[in-house]
């Protein structure tokens, strides 16, 4: 098991998240989809697309 610290804002843990529930959720939708909830990219895809029209 991995430990991982960081700060959370006041205003969001009145959100009433906890990050342990955020990160549990997060890591349980990457292990049955396997696949990430974001993608990098420099350009988004609307971007690309403009781009290859020019």
């Amino acid at each position: 098991m991995t430990n991982v610290n960081f700060r959370v804002d006041l205003v969001l843990k009145e959100q009433g998240v906890s990050p342990i529930e955020f990160f549990t959720n997060i890591l349980e939708y990457i292990a049955m989809t396997r696949k990430l909830l974001v993608q990098r990219a420099l350009f988004s895809k609307e971007d690309t697309e403009l781009l290859a029209a020019v």
